[in-house]
């Protein structure tokens, strides 16, 4: 009987440890389950992992810059030269003399207000000059522009081209082109039109952002021709002296984000012609913006804004709603640059010149020649005069202070 007792006691706690064995496996296995179909959400301008719908994404690839080239489908012969010229050896450094840090503003918070301190005329004139300075020394040392690479920077660039509406012989001849190219973003739903340019903009954004992630982003036109390898340079300059000072994380002074170009502050809203504007309702004149023809945003700035592509108000003019949409940050560090020449017609070519925009065919190639303005038209008369920005005036005062 005692046997048979022990047994019967025996046979229970095996089948309460068999039970709970069971149960424990099920619970992991759920846990299990669970953990792969909801993957914790972390940034994914890090380069992790993103959950969305649910189940877990490869990670995406990184890059330093993606170069944005809005263009029509017929303009095969700019995105010639553009491939051509400075995207093909644009990546490479052009010197061994190191770039001047002191050329690059680094921007603080006002401990009052909480806001960005902006660059002041002076000191935009004394970061040209001691780029000016630097330009000479480089050119002297290593006139004949021969390049090295620059290290570890990735950079990719994409010609954005919207499809809708287009003739089937137009669209394989787009297909044929990205067979051999492997470089555009084709738009299938967009159609392309100067009107749907702001619409083609945050189309362009949200592809992007959905397939990589990126520090920074150059959107421009494709008659525009940037000097890519200076350009590069003073963003890492800027890049990683920012990260020296902002190295931590703070939510009272959040790391600056950047929109680096040539601003325009006092533009009258325009009410006729190709510009006539019928949705900005929020003063007479246009918020200050850079001038479209080449800016460089922050990858963050453009994940905002493919974020809230379908809630954002847009203008005629894309780089007005991207000047407006950016307004209300006090993080933003606007950063206007006499070398970015993007006003809407071409200004007297200057040496320092890195971004030009309203080019010719020839005047890339002649720019890749040497980048000198001695084969460019510079009928200065007819052109815009440049100016440092005045952050600390109204904006109908901000362009009184012309570079000489």
């Amino acid at each position: 009987m005692r046997n048979s007792g022990f047994n019967s006691r025996l046979m229970n706690v095996i089948i309460a440890i068999s039970a709970f064995s069971l149960g424990t496996l099920t619970t992991l296995m759920v846990v299990s389950e669970n953990s792969m179909q909801k993957p914790n959400i972390r940034d994914v301008r890090k380069g992790h992992l993103e959950a969305e719908g649910g189940a877990p994404q490869v990670r995406k690839p990184h890059h330093f810059l993606v170069i944005l080239i809005t263009t029509a489908p017929g303009n095969v012969p700019q995105r010639t030269a553009m491939r051509e010229t400075w995207l093909r050896n644009g990546y490479v450094w052009k010197s061994d003399v190191p770039y001047d840090a002191n050329s690059v503003y680094i921007p603080a918070y006002d401990p009052e207000t909480g806001f960005l301190r902006a660059e002041t005329p002076d000191i935009q004139e004394y970061s040209l000059n001691v780029y000016k300075k630097w330009m000479k020394k480089y050119k002297t040392i290593n006139p004949d522009l021969d390049g090295q690479e620059m290290g570890n920077i990735s950079v990719v660039h994409f010609f954005a081209v919207g499809m809708a509406g287009l003739r089937a012989e137009e669209v394989n001849d787009l297909r044929e082109e990205q067979k051999k190219h492997e470089d555009l973003l084709l738009l299938e739903n967009i159609w392309d039109s100067y009107s749907n340019l702001t619409r083609k903009l945050l189309e362009s954004f949200h592809r992007i952002n959905e397939e990589f992630t990126f520090d920074y982003l150059l959107k421009c036109d494709d008659d525009t021709f940037v000097d890519l390898a200076i350009l590069l340079q003073d963003l890492q300059t800027y890049h990683t002296h920012s990260r020296i000072v902002y190295g931590k994380d703070d939510s009272t002074y959040p790391f600056p984000r950047l929109y680096w170009g040539y601003f325009h502050g006092k533009a009258y809203v325009k009410t006729s012609g190709q510009w006539k504007e019928q949705n900005f309702d929020l003063c007479d004149r246009y918020m200050p913006y850079a001038l479209g023809g080449g800016y460089v945003l922050s990858g963050s700035l453009v994940a905002y804004i493919a974020d809230h592509r379908n809630t954002l108000k847009t203008f005629r003019s894309e780089d007005i709603s991207v000047g407006t949409w950016l307004a209300p940050f006090r993080d933003v560090h606007r950063r206007h640059d006499a070398r970015f020449d993007t006003a809407f017609m071409a200004r007297k070519c200057q040496s320092y010149h890195i971004v030009l925009h309203k080019r010719t065919i020839e005047d890339m190639r002649h720019f890749q020649s040497g980048f000198t303005c001695s084969q460019i038209q510079n009928d200065a008369l007819r052109r815009p005069k440049e100016y440092f920005y005045n952050w600390h005036k109204p904006p109908t005062q901000c362009c009184d202070s012309l570079v000489n």
